[in-house]
């Protein structure tokens, strides 16, 4: 269970949520909602630990973040709507990097298939289109033991196969108990996923803030 409670951030003097909370159960999936700029990604931020709220909590598993942030972060992967690949290296390259870290070596070819990327596999990411690139970005869900996805602006620059693809890992991550939080104002398929509407939890004064 993943538990957000009274979560307020601010960046200088604005407000980019208050009061935020919410309780998920494993398995669930939620869709963050809300204008460009409203604070979404500073949401999954704050959830990932990148960001510190000016008040709040979080628990995993009813136990508060702060008493266990390392073994938090590890079941936490954030994928954020900028890419963080190495240009110069291959798509293969990239992978082994991040199967290195994970100790996942085992199932890098399982992630390539997965997305379709077995031509482009040998090819420098420099070279290749962005929408391939996302998908590159989404294979390290693959490779990590996180129980927690966090996907920020997921479904951007990928084709049709790509978001089918997609919505079919999330799927099958929720049906294992994992937790799967998506910010996002495209239509999904995703099935009874919930939703959270982020400009609900700010002061009106501030209802125009721009997102850090």
């Amino acid at each position: 269970m993943l538990t957000c409670n009274n979560l307020s951030l601010n960046r200088g003097n604005k407000n980019i949520f208050s009061n935020l909370g919410f309780s998920l159960q494993n398995g669930a999936c939620l869709i963050v909602k809300g204008s460009n700029g409203s604070g979404k990604t500073s949401l999954l931020k704050t959830i990932a630990t990148i960001l510190k709220p000016q008040k709040g909590e979080i628990f995993f598993n009813e136990i508060n973040i702060e008493s266990a942030l390392d073994e938090y972060c590890y079941l936490t992967e954030y994928i954020g709507h900028e890419e963080a690949l190495d240009e110069d290296l291959t798509i293969l390259e990239n992978l082994k990097f991040w199967a290195e870290i994970y100790n996942t070596g085992l199932i890098i070819t399982a992630a390539i298939r997965t997305f379709a990327l077995e031509e482009a596999a040998d090819l420098p990411v420099k070279k290749i289109s962005k929408g391939m690139k996302r998908k590159v970005i989404l294979s390290k869900l693959l490779l990590s033991h996180a129980k927690i996805w966090l996907l920020d602006e997921p479904l951007v620059n990928l084709d049709s196969l790509g978001i089918e693809t997609l919505h079919n890992i999330i799927s099958a991550k929720c049906s294992q108990g994992g937790i799967v939080i998506i910010s996002t104002n495209q239509e999904t398929k995703l099935k009874t996923p919930l939703t959270l509407e982020i400009e609900d939890y700010k002061y009106e004064s501030n209802s125009s803030s721009d997102e850090a």
